[in-house]
C-alpha cells in the first residue's frame, strides 16, 4: 500500500518543464535505464500536453520504437504509442 500511495503522490511532481530534458535523454541517454526513465518521466507529463507538444511528443516515441538500439526501450515506447491509442505508422 504504501508503495501504491508514494506512486500516486509521485505523478503530482512531473512537470512539463522537464520534457526538453527528459527528451534529449529518451534520444540520447548513454543506457538504456536512462532512456527508459526518461520515457517513464514523459508518460506521466504526456497526459497535461496539448497540441503541438502532444504531437511533438508522439514524433519521439515513434522515433524510439524505430531506432532505439535496446529492444527494451522500443518496446516501451511502443506500449506507450498503444496505450495512447495513437499507434500508427506515419
Amino acid at each position: 500500500m504504501a508503495v501504491i500511495s508514494f506512486s500516486d503522490k509521485s505523478e503530482e511532481t512531473w512537470s512539463v518543464a522537464a520534457l526538453p530534458v527528459l527528451t534529449a535523454v529518451a534520444e540520447k541517454g548513454r543506457f538504456a535505464a536512462e532512456r527508459l526513465g526518461a520515457l517513464h518521466g514523459i508518460e506521466h507529463i504526456f497526459v497535461r500536453l496539448k497540441g503541438s507538444r502532444r504531437e511533438s511528443v508522439l514524433r519521439l516515441l515513434r522515433a524510439v520504437w524505430r531506432v532505439d538500439k535496446s529492444t527494451k526501450v522500443r518496446n516501451f515506447a511502443k506500449f506507450l504509442l498503444d496505450r495512447k491509442g495513437v499507434h500508427h505508422v506515419t
